[in-house]
């Protein structure tokens, strides 16, 4: 059979039926994703008189907004790339000009997400700029907002002395500026990282995962940025969670100490040499303070994703000191601390009902839009001539539990 092209492989619709995620939503990604790619397409122009102005280009220096094949897609963000170069000099300099995904962040049914992502991205840059000046980031030149307000960094040396000696709140290093050329995007202009600086450690990972030395040394690089920055399921187990709290997060630390964490900290986001010592990280947009008891390192080190943490495969993941994946870890690891039995979260599942007032009203709505999901799934494929009998697809293929995760 057929089936309907999903992220450059065919998809079929049983598989898409069993498929735990949200199949139509990742079609209506994938298009929009496309349209925006065009829209960016049409704003070239635009966007080298914005990286011109904001890098205080002189007008016999080149800026060349690179082809669309060679602009970086993640998650939520479409990476442009741009290389200046002065007459002067033999060597180009390639920046990135980081524009947010407006789909991925629902900025059409909630106005304003776009500009508050931008926000706080930025001030995790501005904030570890500031205090963390040991930890490698790439440079943030300049950033704009949808409403089309753009700032660039100054640095203000003297006011902000005065402001430091006299106690008040640090002035930021960026202002508004208000000569930049518009462009029809938000976004962030930032340095390069490229293999002058390192390597992505996904780039070598699966080659030199069980290299001890290179482990060792990977594991101290992130324990000093842990520690530099350090200064500054479902319904019924985060019922249960909530009463067995305190005995995870300490009473008389409530109210603090909250430690900024980088919780974004996959292997294409951290840069490292040869020998696997840490030298940048990038994509700070998901950084947040926790409580210090959530201070944990990355779930992948054990090459096992956290799902499947279970049994034979928890001695590696004790062993790499992983301290998240609570929710997965709370029937094996949890539960037997207070009860023997592990069956007792089958046993308990009424007391889901005390997650939220009515939570049976939530419930039934998310079976219900599992049904309607699956029927437009259905439609989805039956329009394009995939499936001739449909019917056989049942309406449980997905667990109703992944709906309520």
């Amino acid at each position: 059979m057929v089936g309907i092209p999903s992220h450059k492989r065919p998809r079929t619709l049983e598989s898409a039926a069993d498929d735990e995620g949200d199949f139509l939503l990742a079609i209506q990604h994938q298009r929009a994703a496309e349209g925006f790619r065009q829209q960016i397409g049409r704003e070239t122009e635009s966007i080298a008189a914005v990286v011109r102005h904001h890098l205080r280009l002189r007008y016999n220096d080149s800026c060349v907004v690179l082809p669309p094949d060679s602009w970086i897609q993640g998650g939520f963000n479409l990476c442009v790339l741009v290389d200046v170069q002065s007459p002067s000099s033999s060597e180009s300099r390639r920046v990135v000009f980081r524009c947010p995904m407006p789909y991925k962040l629902a900025e059409q049914q909630y106005p304003g997400t776009i500009d508050e992502k931008v926000s706080c991205e930025v001030a995790a840059y501005a904030w570890m700029q500031e205090y963390c000046t040991d930890i490698r980031i790439p440079h943030l030149y300049a950033f704009g907002f949808a409403d089309g307000s753009q700032y660039i960094r100054l640095w203000h040396s003297l006011r902000r002395r005065m402001y430091r000696l006299l106690s008040y709140p640090l002035l930021s290093s960026y202002t508004r500026d208000l000569y930049t050329p518009a462009v029809g995007t938000a976004y962030m202009l930032l340095e390069h990282i490229g293999p002058e600086t390192g390597q992505m450690l996904s780039a070598t990972w699966a080659q030199h995962r069980h290299d001890p030395r290179r482990r060792t040394r990977l594991f101290h690089s992130m324990a000093r940025i842990m520690l530099s920055l350090a200064p500054r399921e479902r319904i019924t187990i985060r019922t249960l969670l909530r009463a067995v709290m305190h005995y995870f997060v300490l009473p008389d630390r409530r109210n603090g100490l909250f430690l900024l964490q980088p919780t974004d900290l996959y292997q294409s986001n951290i840069f490292v040499d040869e020998d696997w010592h840490v030298t940048c990280l990038i994509d700070l947009e998901w950084i947040c303070a926790l409580p210090v008891e959530m201070l944990a390192v990355p779930y992948w080190l054990t090459n096992c994703s956290i799902d499947n943490i279970i049994d034979a495969e928890y001695g590696p993941f004790d062993e790499a000191r992983l301290l998240n994946g609570w929710l997965f870890l709370f029937k094996d690891y949890i539960v037997p601390k207070f009860y023997a039995n592990k069956d007792l979260i089958s046993d308990l599942k009424q007391a889901s009902a005390f997650w939220m007032q009515d939570v049976d009203t939530v419930i039934k709505a998310k079976v219900e839009d599992e049904e309607q999901y699956q029927a437009e799934l259905r439609s989805l494929f039956s329009s394009q001539g995939h499936s001739k009998d449909s019917s056989k697809i049942p309406s449980e293929n997905k667990p109703l539990l992944a709906a309520l995760s």
